[in-house]
């Protein structure tokens, strides 16, 4: 599994904590997924070389989040995010916009057809995603 991928997953993970209300995990994972994304070394070369060990000593990765790292590479899969998944009524797109830095989960469409998202993060509550968005999700 590719560091990219790797990052993705740990972004999702920290958008499904936030929409739980978790208060500290969210910006673990996230920072995690920051790290993760531009390591210049693949992360299945930094765990052959010294095993769960070494992907601890990425700076912002913990025991926790290198075990999830861990079975991404050697499984192909993190139950913990499958489960949260499948618990959570919202399919995530992009986890930020690429157009304007807003995290956000699509949560379905309104009578008009518009996409509506729940913003998670850069505005409050929930509302019909700006247009320059509506691409991200």
């Amino acid at each position: 599994m590719t560091n990219q991928k790797i990052a993705e997953i740990l972004e999702h993970i920290s958008v499904y904590l936030e929409m739980e209300d978790e208060s500290f995990k969210p910006r673990a994972y996230e920072k995690a997924a920051e790290a993760i994304a531009t390591l210049p070394e693949e992360l299945a070369i930094i765990y052959k070389k010294g095993g769960r060990k070494a992907i601890q000593e990425i700076h912002g990765v913990g025991a926790s989040i290198a075990e999830k790292i861990e079975e991404a590479l050697t499984k192909g899969r993190v139950k913990y995010y499958e489960d949260l998944k499948r618990h959570m009524p919202v399919e995530l797109g992009e986890p930020r916009c690429a157009s304007c830095g807003i995290r956000s989960a699509f949560a379905g469409e309104n009578s008009s057809g518009n996409r509506i998202c729940e913003v998670l993060w850069g505005t409050d509550g929930v509302g019909i995603c700006p247009a320059s968005c509506a691409r991200a999700l």
